[in-house]
C-alpha cells in the first residue's frame, strides 16, 4: 500500500468518523428538543385543565347579555304601555 493510499484511507476514515459523529449528535439534539417541546406542551395542557373552562365563561357572558337585553325590552314595553315612548 502506497503512502497516497494510506493517506486517502486515513482521510476517509477520519471524515466518515466525524460525519457519523455529527449525525449522531444531530439525532441526540433532535430527541432532546422533542422532549422539551413535549414537556412544554404538557405544561400548557395542565395549565388549561386547571382553568375555568372557556365555554362556561362564554356561556355566562352570553347569559348576562341575554338578561340585559330582556330587561331592556321589558323596560321599553313598560314605557310603551304608559305612553312615554319618545
Amino acid at each position: 500500500m502506497s503512502a497516497l493510499d494510506r493517506l486517502s484511507r486515513d482521510f476517509l476514515d477520519g471524515y466518515l468518523s466525524g460525519f457519523t459523529a455529527g449525525v449522531d449528535r444531530g439525532f441526540e439534539l433532535a430527541e432532546q428538543e422533542m422532549g422539551d417541546l413535549q414537556r412544554r406542551a404538557a405544561e400548557v395542557v395542565h395549565g388549561m385543565a386547571i382553568l375555568d373552562p372557556w365555554p362556561a365563561q362564554v356561556a355566562r357572558a352570553q347569559q348576562a347579555q341575554r338578561d340585559a337585553v330582556a330587561r331592556f325590552r321589558a323596560a321599553c314595553a313598560a314605557q310603551r304601555e304608559r305612553g312615554d315612548a319618545a
